[in-house]
């Protein structure tokens, strides 16, 4: 197992990688003609227009060429300072220097047009699930009801508030819109596949929970999994909700390493259920002393005699599967690295498998990492 520790918190965590990239919609600008929305996206250069019957409580905001500017590069800013801020390894609760530099822009977008789609969207986010700023999320709904940022601020809001119909029709919207490969869906099948009975998972952010929750609530697979997922952790109804049924929950609500570590340690009779990500940053380990046990595309923070069938189970049903060896798209590419730790778990505890069988394990090992760059570091490890 200290073999596999050493992979754990070396090189294979570039995984966390693809779930903070996907956590971020492409920047934005709103420009307004009359009637429509357009919307701009810097990343691609692509204009989505989209023409909608607006509530008769929005009047048209006529802004100068010079104003639009300012407000353009508002807008700009506090989405390069968001999702910049959310790809902290450390924590997931802005700091309050990290809200007053947003709040400049945010400030500046509101003395501009107050009632535009940018602001309100804006506003809302900073509050990180403050539902008390629903009404704001409202009001970007009114303006453009299928922007991906406004349905996936929605699912976390339905989610969390047990509306699950509702969350049905947004994780609907959010899989037709393809703002997360396909890849990413079958991932996190494996995820959800790879988990004992009634399990309680840890995740980290959009990419790693949002296509979980699809599997779950779409195509009901495995809804007997419990899914903690750290960025809804900000929010208070959710902390509330875990309370509810029986959770401990740390007194200091920043959503942190620490708290993490907290939370653990303030439930240790349901230490046996909780089990992490791969996709948690590695930076979250540090200060949980607990064991950890590979299982699947998870840790298990306690040891079992079962999770070791488990896993073994996992791997022969990857096998079993074309993916993800197949998988060609970055997503895919950088989250299949994670398949390793499970295979090399397996590989290791194979001692009464025949020598055909060890060689199929070292076969698939060393394909898939050739496939994710780390064929060296693997040799080594199952040479013998």
């Amino acid at each position: 197992m200290k073999i596999v520790f050493l992979l754990v918190f070396g090189f294979l965590y570039s995984v966390f990688g693809i779930t903070q990239s996907n956590n971020q919609s492409p920047e934005g600008v709103v420009q307004e003609k009359e009637g429509e929305q357009v919307i701009r996206n810097k990343g691609t250069g692509l204009l989505k227009e989209q023409n909608q019957v607006r509530s008769s409580a929005y009047k048209k905001v006529e802004l100068s060429s010079k104003q639009q500017q300012q407000f353009a590069l508002a807008a700009q800013n506090f989405n390069s300072l968001y999702s910049g801020f959310q790809r902290n390894n450390y924590a997931k609760t802005f700091s309050s220097k990290q809200v007053s530099k947003m709040n400049q822009e945010l400030e500046k977008m509101e003395q501009l047009n107050a009632i535009s789609f940018d602001y309100q969207l804006n506003n809302y986010l900073i509050g990180q699930h403050d539902f008390s700023k629903i009404n704001s999320l409202k009001m970007a709904s009114e303006w453009s009801p299928q922007n991906e940022k406004v349905q996936l601020q929605w699912i976390a809001y339905h989610f969390i508030m047990k509306n699950y119909s509702n969350l049905i029709a947004s994780l609907k919207s959010i899989e037709q819109s393809n703002y997360f490969n396909t890849e990413l869906y079958w991932y996190a099948k494996d995820v959800l596949s790879g988990l004992p009975k009634n399990a309680v998972l840890v995740t980290h952010g959009y990419a790693d929970s949002y296509p979980i929750l699809v599997q779950q609530y779409i195509y009901n697979h495995r809804k007997d999994v419990k899914i903690i997922n750290l960025d809804f952790l900000t929010n208070k109804e959710m902390r509330q909700n875990l309370t509810k049924e029986g959770w401990k929950i740390p007194s200091n609500t920043t959503i942190n390493t620490a708290f993490l570590a907290e939370f653990i340690a303030l439930n240790p009779l349901r230490i046996k259920d909780i089990f992490i990500s791969m996709t948690v940053p590695q930076t979250y380990f540090n200060e949980i002393v607990k064991p950890i046990e590979i299982v699947g595309l998870s840790f298990a923070l306690a040891s079992s005699a079962s999770n070791e069938n488990i896993n073994s189970s996992f791997v022969k049903s990857v096998l079993n599967n074309s993916k993800p060896n197949g998988w060609t798209s970055t997503e895919g590419k950088r989250v299949k690295a994670n398949y390793l730790l499970s295979f090399i778990k397996a590989y290791q505890d194979c001692t009464s498998c025949t020598t055909e069988e060890k060689n199929k394990y070292k076969e698939v090992i060393l394909d898939l990492a050739k496939r994710t760059n780390k064929e060296s570091e693997i040799s080594t490890l199952i040479a013998n």
